[in-house]
């Protein structure tokens, strides 16, 4: 079964070897050793009116490093709006951060189905689809779209949201599993069939 892990970002360790953040160190190990596909922004811009984001591949080990070009001033209003200026605040109970605008969630929802359309153009239909970051909560739901076919692939969104996943969609996938045991202590356990 074909493993494609999706967060924001992607890494590389540097020239001497050091890999940023725990997080990034594991998904890189499952890249390289276990032949995951990573897939995130590359940093990259497009032209507003892209129909369809550049997608770049690099072979990692067994695996795949995979980075997508997504329009500049979507992606400021969904990483700098959305992302870190309504989503972040809420869930690090900092509602005194919190700042929303309607662009905001236009560009996190465009850059969302944009992320699934890439996605569509490389998953197998039973991939496992690890969704790590909040920056894609409505992941789940773009790829259940009829016109992305991805309707076997099992979704596994790591979210502190996941004791109420209705509120972001129930993921779309077939599975929701929390990744913090204090999570999972709210009554949701692993693997939860939605």
């Amino acid at each position: 079964m074909q493993t494609i892990l999706i967060s924001n970002r992607v890494a590389e360790p540097t020239r001497g070897g050091a890999m940023p953040g725990g997080l990034a160190a594991a998904l890189y190990a499952a890249t390289d050793k276990n032949g995951a596909w990573w897939i995130g922004s590359s940093g990259k811009h497009t032209k507003e009116n892209s129909n369809e984001s550049p997608i770049h591949t690099k072979n990692i080990g067994a695996g795949k490093l995979i980075t997508v070009d997504f329009p500049a001033n979507l992606y400021r209003n969904f990483y700098n709006g959305m992302s870190n200026s309504a989503i972040w605040p809420i869930l690090h109970d900092r509602a005194d951060l919190l700042h929303y605008d309607e662009r905001f969630f236009q560009a996190y929802s465009e850059i969302n189905d944009l992320m699934a359309d890439a996605i569509a153009r490389l998953a197998q239909p039973d991939a496992l689809i690890w969704i790590h970051d909040y920056h894609f909560f409505m992941l789940g739901e773009c790829l259940r779209r009829p016109d992305q076919a991805q309707d076997s692939f099992t979704a596994v969104c790591v979210s502190p949201l996941v004791d109420h996943p209705r509120s972001f969609g129930r993921g779309g996938g077939k599975r929701i599993e929390p990744h913090r045991p204090e999570i999972a202590a709210h009554g949701l356990k692993p693997s939860h069939r939605l």
